[in-house]
Parts: structure tokens; C-alpha cells; sequence
């Protein structure tokens, strides 16, 4: 039987945490995998950001002339101010990142069970694929899914205590 790979099913990292009185394990399971989609953004504009920077580099240093006549600025510049951009919208993900990941893993920490908690950490926060999770821990990977179901639930049932 051939393995697929599961993916957080929703697309926006922003998605707000789910309404502990309806929850159910797709909305954990996508409100868990937000910090996925934010680190792959995060590796487009590193990306986009390197192509900045390369462009900058091969127009060279903006001209003394347009820095001190304040004409239009030349295609050096434009690279430039493209590649700070790059940078700016990059760190704010980081940010975003940051506390997505702080929200998960204070959801993840909340699980007693040691085994349930680490399908989740190594699941939701290291973003390792089920095959190397069932591999690491020596275990079926269908049995890592039905152990990934009850540490979801578990999570369920404690948001509906809080």
C-alpha cells in the first residue's frame, strides 16, 4: 500500500484558532498546520528576496549622479529598494512565524501523553513527514495516524475545558 502524505488542508496561515465548542480534528489539524504555510512563504521570499539582491548587484551602485540631482531613480536603485522590501515583508512573516508557533506549541505542550505529544511536536513544529515520524519512533505509520487522531482529540477535549 502506497503512503500519501498528508498536508494541512488550509490554505491561510492565519487561520484563527477554532471555537473550542465546535471543534473538530480537520480544524485542529489545520488550525496546527498554519506554521507550515508560513515557513514555505517564508522560503518563497527568501527566495525572491536572493533575486532581488542579484539584480541590485548586476546593475551595480545607484550613480552618485541620481543620488545627488534626485532624478529618476535608475534600474540599481528600483533593485535596491526591491530587495529591502524583500527583507521587511520576510522578518514580519518571521514574526508571524514566531508566534504561530508559540500558540502551537503551547496547544501541543498541553497533551500529557509523552508519544502523543511528540507525533505532534515532530508533526507541527519540526514538520517532519509521517513516514520519518513512524521510522524515528519505530512504529507503523498507520498506527502514528491513529495515535495522531487521539492526541487531536485529545487537544479537542481540553480547549472544550478551558
Amino acid at each position: 500500500m502506497a503512503t500519501q502524505e498528508a498536508r494541512p488542508r488550509s490554505s491561510n496561515p492565519k487561520t484563527p484558532e477554532p471555537n473550542p465548542k465546535q471543534l473538530s480534528t480537520d480544524e485542529i489539524k489545520d488550525w496546527l498546520g498554519r506554521g507550515e504555510y508560513l515557513l514555505l512563504e517564508i522560503e518563497a521570499e527568501e527566495s525572491a528576496k536572493q533575486q532581488a539582491l542579484e539584480r541590485a548587484a548586476s546593475h551595480g551602485t545607484p550613480s552618485h549622479q541620481s543620488a545627488v540631482s534626485k532624478t529618476k531613480p535608475g534600474r540599481g536603485d528600483t533593485a535596491l529598494v526591491a530587495y529591502a522590501d524583500y527583507s521587511a515583508r520576510r522578518d514580519a512573516r518571521i514574526a508571524e512565524l514566531n508566534r504561530t508557533l508559540s500558540d502551537i506549541a503551547n496547544a501541543v505542550y498541553s497533551v500529557k501523553d509523552g508519544l502523543l505529544r511528540v507525533i505532534l511536536i515532530k508533526r507541527y513544529i519540526l514538520f517532519e513527514k509521517w513516514e520519518k515520524i513512524a521510522a524515528d519512533l519505530n512504529i507503523d505509520w498507520r498506527h502514528v495516524h491513529r495515535l495522531h487522531i487521539k492526541a487531536l482529540k485529545t487537544i479537542i477535549l481540553q480547549k472544550r475545558c478551558d
